[in-house]
């Protein structure tokens, strides 16, 4: 409890539960009026989830209510009239089976932490493994942010109450949808190279078999087609000097004659 130094100072408190303000008045004898002396919250953002779950407030933007990335206004008609109440949804719903990741968001007031979990000697590599091991977990960070971080926060369900600072504030993962951080895409990419590798390759090995296949087939024609070569003496011995009863018809480029070789056989000429 608190008490002022000079009882003879009046002051008031004044609790607006619709805005959730906080006026501490003073009385001035000069003006016979009641001054404003302090102010709760003294900004915008100040208020308690002003943008409602998974929005984030920054005094510097217009307007200050914006949704994290990844996430979409729950109800646009109502976010575009400055009614944020409804908060924001996700843009791909978690597949906690596929390969869920995080985006980390900086300089953040942390979100409500009423539904979160803490440990104190966790690092935050293994704060991330626990956040992926429960399907629940929304989001993780360090419980100490002093040197390089120590501990482990994890939040469960929405995000209540962040908000964006200039300067300061603290890292904050968000855990995405593998399609949201391009996972899905990065992998049909990857197939399809594939896919078309192997199709290059498959196709190269198949024309390969069928040229080899080609080239033994025509040195196998060019065997069968070499005729042996003789020379005119051995016509004429084999033809018997032309006679006619070797004779086997007339041809357009003149007489066919039957030739007998030893081992080669009978022949035409």
């Amino acid at each position: 409890m608190f008490s002022l130094k000079n009882k003879s100072l009046l002051s008031r408190i004044v609790l607006n539960q619709t805005d959730y303000t906080r006026q501490r008045y003073t009385w001035s004898e000069e003006t016979r009026t009641w001054k404003l002396l302090t102010f709760v919250p003294n900004e915008y953002c100040d208020k308690y989830g002003l943008c409602g779950t998974n929005g984030n407030c920054d005094s510097t933007q217009l307007p200050a209510c914006q949704c994290l990335k990844g996430f979409k206004p729950k109800s646009p008609g109502g976010w575009s009239s400055g009614d944020w109440s409804q908060g924001c949804v996700r843009n791909k719903p978690l597949n906690c089976q596929a390969g869920d990741g995080f985006i980390q968001f900086g300089t953040l007031k942390l979100p409500d932490a009423t539904h979160s979990w803490v440990n104190k000697t966790m690092s935050l590599k293994e704060c991330r493994g626990k956040c992926l091991q429960n399907c629940s977990c929304m989001a993780y960070t360090s419980l100490d942010i002093r040197g390089r971080g120590s501990g482990c926060v994890i939040w469960f369900g929405d995000l209540v109450d962040i908000r964006q600072f200039q300067f300061g504030g603290q890292d904050l993962f968000i855990r995405m949808s593998a399609l949201e951080l391009g996972y899905g895409k990065k992998q049909v990419v990857i197939i399809v190279i594939s896919v078309m590798l192997t199709g290059m390759v498959v196709i190269g090995l198949l024309c390969y078999i069928w040229i080899k296949r080609r080239r033994k087939q025509g040195g196998g024609e060019n065997e069968e087609m070499e005729l042996p070569i003789f020379d005119l003496t051995t016509i004429v011995k084999a033809t018997d000097n032309f006679s006619s009863d070797n004779m086997l018809g007339q041809g357009g480029f003149g007489p066919v004659y039957k030739i007998m070789f030893g081992k080669v056989g009978v022949m035409s000429f």
